[in-house]
């Protein structure tokens, strides 16, 4: 087989074709998952993915194709799989396209023989463009739309008993948590307020993204949150807490199901809610990073 780099690349040097007519099949899977059965006559087997459905950013997946009928003949056929949006980030500078570990176009595919292409989700949240490109034994264009992200995160609001601090401009909404780890902040700021009445109410920052996956403080693409992917973790302003009611607050803290650690370049609690039977759960509590820009 002979390969080209891109989809643009193979059009421009005229390898593909698209005014013959074939059967042609492609899909999304994983090690794990595989996505519905392909529908026939040039049409993909990606669907918008439902709530269960959705990508997982940073696993590694596997794309398929193939081209199928009686009396096979050579076929081409190109992957494209395009960001159209970092979903919760408001920033694109240097934006790292989608990993792929083979080459996106295969020409000169023997009939009935699929093409594989392993590629990796991004890190951050998103929405994803998928073309796939045919000509020769099978044409035509599929254009699907896959998100990769968290679901079931929901927004944290502001509360009588907590503050919400944090918001930066490339990160306009970073109060998202898993449902349960939200109750129990709310549940640690109203003791918190019940035992010390007269103290600043807590100042709770990030949490996750809206729909989760990295979170790039310095809008980098890169950590230095490696927690903060999943809603199951926050941080805790420390400042405004009187330094003999420290401990008292991360002991309340602990009664209401949070593993904390006091961090302190720069200080802050930073408080882990996520379930021991969770693929996220580690042994050893870390937190990376904190900015408080409020």
């Amino acid at each position: 087989m002979l390969g080209a780099s891109s989809i643009e690349e193979a059009r421009e040097n005229g390898a593909l074709d698209l005014n013959s007519a074939q059967k042609a099949t492609v899909e999304i899977l994983s090690a794990n998952q595989i996505a519905p059965a392909p529908r026939k006559n040039s049409r993909s087997a990606i669907e918008q993915p439902r709530a269960a459905e959705v990508l997982s950013p940073g696993v590694i997946y596997t794309a398929s194709a193939n081209c199928t009928g009686q009396n096979p003949r050579p076929y081409n056929v190109c992957l494209d799989i395009e960001i159209t949006e970092a979903v919760g980030h408001q920033h694109t500078a240097d934006m790292p396209p989608v990993e792929f570990f083979e080459r996106h176009c295969h020409l000169q595919v023997p009939g009935n023989q699929q093409v594989l292409w392993p590629w990796r989700s991004p890190y951050f949240a998103s929405r994803l463009k998928v073309t796939f490109l045919y000509s020769g034994w099978c044409q035509g264009e599929n254009v699907e739309t896959l998100d990769s992200g968290v679901t079931e995160l929901v927004e944290i609001i502001p509360g009588p008993d907590y503050s919400l601090v944090g918001s930066t401009p490339s990160h306009r909404f970073n109060h998202f948590g898993r449902s349960e780890a939200l109750e129990a902040l709310k549940k640690i700021a109203a003791d918190y307020r019940r035992d010390f009445p007269k103290n600043s109410k807590i100042a709770i920052n990030d949490i996750s993204l809206m729909w989760g996956g990295l979170f790039d403080i310095k809008s980098d693409w890169n950590p230095p949150h490696q927690s903060h992917r999943w809603g199951y973790q926050a941080d805790v302003r420390i400042t405004n807490i009187p330094a003999g009611d420290q401990a008292a607050l991360k002991k309340i803290m602990e009664n209401n199901g949070a593993r904390v650690l006091i961090e302190t370049n720069p200080p802050h609690f930073h408080l882990d809610f996520t379930p021991k039977d969770s693929p996220h759960y580690e042994e050893a509590l870390v937190c990376d990073y904190y900015h408080d820009s409020q």
